[in-house]
């Protein structure tokens, strides 16, 4: 599992997301993006990469509660 903020320098996590989805090693493994980034748009670009999309701020409860439905 790999919990993955969008902002980020170099490349946002949509991009590093869509690398590791590209990939025929790491494609199975689960992403979250963990951001503070929430509007419709946000979530158009996660559309069929990201697991689960957590937004900040969150609690511990809400993150445990995203992880925990791939382990």
């Amino acid at each position: 599992m790999i919990l993955l903020d969008v902002v980020m320098p170099i490349a946002n996590g949509f991009q590093i997301c869509r690398e590791l989805k590209s990939s025929t090693e790491f494609s199975a493994i689960p992403v979250i993006l963990v951001t503070s980034k929430d509007t419709a748009s946000d979530r158009y670009w996660d559309s069929n990469r990201a697991r689960r999309y957590v937004t900040k701020p969150f609690t511990r409860e809400e993150l445990l509660r995203a992880v925990r439905r791939f382990v």
